[in-house]
């Protein structure tokens, strides 16, 4: 399902837009930043309040004691749930169609948001094998775009403060400020970033997520997700990728 160009994209042509100096939407990218390193934060608490309310603490209070048996009952009730926020409170159609706007109109579109917000929260707290990357995009991509449109920014600077939104959550969740902020300049691009103006507000804005969310949270480097126990697998699947794409390789030269 492809989205329709939004009310407020189409609002947005019909008032006066302007330009800003460099330094002010390095500014502009900052605060951003700030804000989202502190909505991230708030949405960090409320997935850990919730994991641990429905899987601990209710759980306990049925008592139960092996909850794989409920698995398929908790999961069953979030998704009808979800459905539910989806169907009355709108949400965006996915990580393609949010790529799409960027490009067609430098924006995401933020009516949508709060649908999202509900839906993702649901989700994930219920055990849904989905990570958190699309809904990040989509909700503080649409906040940057919001912010931007408020500020009556044209299209290039409100393309900017787009990706300046998804970085600052992207930094803030997988604790790595730079490699974040490359990878929403990637995210709309088949060959790699193009985006070359955007780099620096969108470090600056990655940053500033980063920090915030490690003075809440007291993550360190490393972020959301944390996989000490799998390490070991990790550099065993390396060296076993490594002599596949070398078999691989001679099949190629021999064939």
């Amino acid at each position: 399902m492809k989205r329709k160009p939004s009310d407020s994209s189409v609002k947005q042509t019909s008032i006066e837009t302007h330009k800003t100096t460099f330094s002010r939407l390095l500014l502009y990218a900052a605060c951003l930043g700030v804000s989202i390193g502190c909505l991230s934060s708030v949405y960090y608490f409320a997935l850990q309040l919730g994991t641990q309310a429905i899987w601990t603490v209710l759980l306990n209070a049925l008592g139960v004691k092996d909850f794989r048996s409920y698995t398929w009952i908790i999961t069953a009730i979030a998704g009808l749930l979800v459905g539910l926020v989806v169907y009355y409170l709108g949400a965006p159609t996915g990580l393609n169609a949010a790529v799409d706007e960027i490009h067609r109109e430098g924006r995401i579109d933020y009516r949508q948001t709060p649908g999202m917000v509900i839906a993702s929260w649901l989700s994930l707290v219920s055990g849904s094998s989905a990570g958190p990357e699309a809904p990040l995009v989509d909700i503080n991509g649409g906040i940057g775009s919001w912010m931007a449109e408020k500020l009556k920014l044209g299209r290039d600077e409100t393309r900017i403060l787009t990706f300046c939104g998804m970085s600052a959550a992207l930094g803030a969740f997988f604790g790595s400020p730079l490699g974040s902020a490359l990878l929403a300049l990637e995210l709309p691009h088949r060959l790699g970033m193009e985006y070359y103006e955007a780099l620096i507000p969108v470090i600056v804005s990655a940053i500033a997520g980063f920090v915030i969310f490690r003075l809440a949270t007291g993550l360190t480097i490393g972020g959301f997700y944390e996989f000490p126990t799998y390490a070991h697998t990790g550099v065993m699947l390396l060296h076993l990728a490594r002599e596949n794409i070398k078999l691989i390789s001679h099949l190629v030269r021999v064939t």
